[in-house]
This record gives C-alpha cells, sequence and structure tokens, in this order.
C-alpha cells in the first residue's frame, strides 16, 4: 500500500486512501491508516465502512484524483479501474479453505479479476514453491501481471530515540512479538537478518495492548536474556502511550516493499504516461 500510494505521488497525483479501519480507544487512527499517514506525505486516509461515502468526500470535498482502496478487492460496490491482489508466498491459498476452515474469504478462482498479483515473501519460500504458486495463478487468470517481492527490514528504533540498522543487530539476542495476520512471516524475516530469537510470544491480529501485558512481554524477554524486545511497527504505534520499563529495551523493525522482478509492469498499470 504505501509502495502504491508513494508511487502515485510522484507521479504527480493526488491519492485518497479508503479503508475500513481499525480504531483504538478514543477513535483515534490506528494500525496500517496511521502507517500509510506517517510513511506518504501528504496523502488522505479516509476511515469509512462506508467507502461509498469516503470516496465522495475524497473526490468532492478533498479534491483527490486517484482512490485506493486498502483491503479492498471484495468490494464492489465501487468500479475500479485495477485490481491489485497480494498473495503471501508462505501460505498463499489459505490452505485451499474459505474462513473458518481456512484464511479464505473467496475462493482460488476469485484471481480471474486481478488485473496484477503481487507475490510477497518470496524470500522465504523455496524456488519450486514458488514455481508451484506462480503456476496456479496463471493457469487461473494467464493475462494477469505477476510481479514477485519481499518485506525488506530496514532500521530497527527503539523507545529511548535510538536506531540500529537490521545488519547492526546481527547476533544479537531478542524477544520477538506481534498481533499480525501471519506472525511467523515476522520472526522469520528477523532471523533471516541474523537476529537471534530467544524468544516470542503472539497476540490476536490488530491486538490493542495493555500495560500489563506490555509488562510481561518486557519481563519474558528478560528472563529469556534478551537485549531488546522487537516487534512490528503496526504494533508499536499501540505500544507508545504505554510505559515501558525495566531493563530490555523496546523497539520495532521498519520493513518496506521491495520488488524481485515485475515491478516495471505493475507501474504501467498504475500510472497514465
Amino acid at each position: 500500500m504505501i509502495w502504491l500510494v508513494n508511487k502515485l505521488a510522484a507521479a504527480g497525483q493526488k491519492p485518497a486512501v479508503l479503508t475500513r479501519g481499525y480504531k483504538s480507544k478514543g477513535g483515534a487512527i490506528s494500525d496500517e491508516p496511521a502507517i500509510i499517514e506517517r510513511a506518504c506525505a501528504g496523502v488522505k486516509v479516509l476511515i469509512n465502512s462506508n467507502r461509498i461515502a469516503s470516496a465522495r468526500r475524497a473526490v468532492y470535498e478533498l479534491a483527490r484524483d486517484v482512490l485506493v482502496l486498502d483491503d479492498g478487492f471484495q468490494h464492489r460496490r465501487l468500479a475500479r479501474d485495477v485490481d491489485i491482489l497480494a498473495i503471501d508466498a508462505t501460505r498463499p491459498f489459505g490452505y485451499g479453505r474459505m474462513i473458518p476452515a481456512g484464511l479464505l474469504r473467496e475462493s482460488v478462482g476469485s484471481i480471474r479479476r486481478a488485473h496484477a498479483v503481487i507475490i510477497t515473501r518470496c524470500d522465504l519460500v523455496e524456488k519450486d514453491e514458488l514455481d508451484v504458486i506462480i503456476d496456479k495463478i496463471e493457469e487461473t487468470n494467464p493475462k494477469a501481471v505477476i510481479a514477485t517481492s519481499r518485506h525488506k527490514l530496514g532500521e530497527v528504533r527503539f523507545g529511548d530515540g535510538s536506531a540500529a540498522g537490521i545488519g547492526e543487530m546481527a547476533g544479537k539476542k531478542i524477544f520477538a512479538f506481534c498481533g499480525i495476520g501471519n506472525p511467523e512471516a515476522f520472526f522469520g524475516q528477523l532471523q533471516k537478518c541474523g537476529l537471534e530469537v530467544v524468544g516470542r510470544r503472539v497476540f490476536a491480529d490488530h491486538h490493542n495492548y495493555s500495560q500489563g501485558e506490555l509488562d510481561a512481554v518486557l519481563a519474558e524477554a528478560e528472563l529469556a536474556g534478551a537485549q531488546a524486545a522487537i516487534t512490528t511497527q503496526k504494533d508499536y504505534l499501540k505500544l507508545e502511550r504505554l510505559e515501558a520499563g525495566g531493563k530490555v529495551k523496546l523497539g520495532f523493525a521498519g520493513v518496506r516493499l521491495e520488488f524481485i522482478e515485475g515491478e516495471d509492469r505493475i507501474l504501467k498499470l498504475i500510472i497514465d504516461d
């Protein structure tokens, strides 16, 4: 999402992001919408379960000239010019079953509606596994543009204002925790970058942390001999209001989308010449 919005803005367009969103206590913006606002200068993020109302406001009140739906593949009441589907290479087709038996919100055949498919976390699977995913997409939708990508970790930022490159953290003992949809992928990325994960804890996706839960995480990290407790930026946003005490530093690992192949073909779809 951040890659897409920044590319549109760099091309001279005025994007707005339309999202259902998840609101924290007091109605403050949280999770992905907050990250998008911080990472994309000038973007308007509109949170409303009624995407049509958001679209009207974006166009007629805020003079936005391109609308980006966050998690909008299933929202078909709004006409769209381009449908981009993201598929996680570490669990690509939701175990082949719809919710609640699997992870799919729609059948695999819905790939036929996509103009483009971006396969993410390709660096966390073997080549033959990735080939099977690509073959399945091509078999289902021969016309779709297919791109491969990875989530690249960057700086680790700590609550005390300090920061360290992910390379500088190699060999450090850390306690990893998060409340995201695919926690194992996050843990795998940390280990792939050379960090020694001495403990981990998983919370539900979009979890709102309490002071007691943060205290318990930091105590568990200290007991495990960790030098730092690391989470995602999405989780860290919900921890900023809490007090991080104890000896273990609390921080988050920044991440960005990096294309392996196909970025140019995606750009041709979304940016007018």
